[in-house]
């Protein structure tokens, strides 16, 4: 089970991890793909951006109550419907159990403003977690902790008013090998798991307050 989750949206690179999974379940027909994707503002210029994904056919189209309806990239993938469990939102509760069930966790973002709250989730719950080596992701990453896509092209912004500096396009190619790095040993990605969530309890707000207060202080 393959989790991917996140705002619907380009900078998330649901696209990316789609056209991985597709590639992967050739290999690997049992495979199958917990997606938590929801963007409450499907027509957004972030999934507008979506037109200049080279692994989908634009934006999701929206259903009648409003709602990005990602199924027809499933089908340009030849992705049947049952090897998805797609939801648009989840109660956090329910989400630890639903994570506790994947075998690995997926990111392949272009952007993180921030440190990606849903991947530290993943992490937390001990689930070994492949994470695009850019931006924000960078701040939770460490040696051992996670599979990182080192292999980023820089993407080409479409209009001046967005701008990309730093966002990175991770390989199709590099995504597969990862997964199957962590289908192939088990054992070691179990221990990269593991690892990750030590990480992560070191980012309670207890040993980093300290920090933050630190670096937000003025001289003088």
């Amino acid at each position: 089970m393959i989790f991917s989750g996140g705002k619907l949206e380009y900078r998330k690179g649901q696209d990316i991890a789609l056209a991985a999974f597709s590639a992967f379940r050739q290999r690997h027909p049992e495979a199958l793909l917990l997606a938590l994707w929801g963007n409450p503002w499907p027509d957004s210029p972030q999934s507008r951006l979506f037109t200049h994904s080279p692994h989908v056919d634009g934006p999701p189209p929206v259903d009648a109550k409003g709602r990005a309806d990602p199924r027809p990239w499933f089908r340009r993938h030849d992705i049947p419907i049952e090897a998805a469990f797609m939801f648009s939102r989840m109660p956090q509760l329910q989400l630890a159990r639903m994570l506790r069930e994947c075998d690995v966790a997926l990111f392949p973002n272009r952007c993180e403003g921030g440190t990606n709250l849903m991947a530290m989730e993943a992490m937390a719950s001990g689930v070994p977690t492949i994470l695009s080596a850019n931006t924000g992701h960078l701040d939770i990453m460490a040696e051992n902790a996670c599979y990182p896509l080192n292999n980023q092209t820089t993407i080409a912004s479409p209009t001046p008013r967005i701008g990309m500096a730093g966002w990175g396009e991770s390989s199709i190619e590099e995504t597969v090998e990862m997964l199957e790095l962590v289908w192939r040993d088990r054992e070691t990605a179990r221990q990269v798991g593991l690892n990750g969530a030590a990480l992560m309890a070191d980012f309670s707000w207890d040993k980093r307050i300290d920090g933050l207060i630190e670096k937000l202080e003025l001289p003088g």
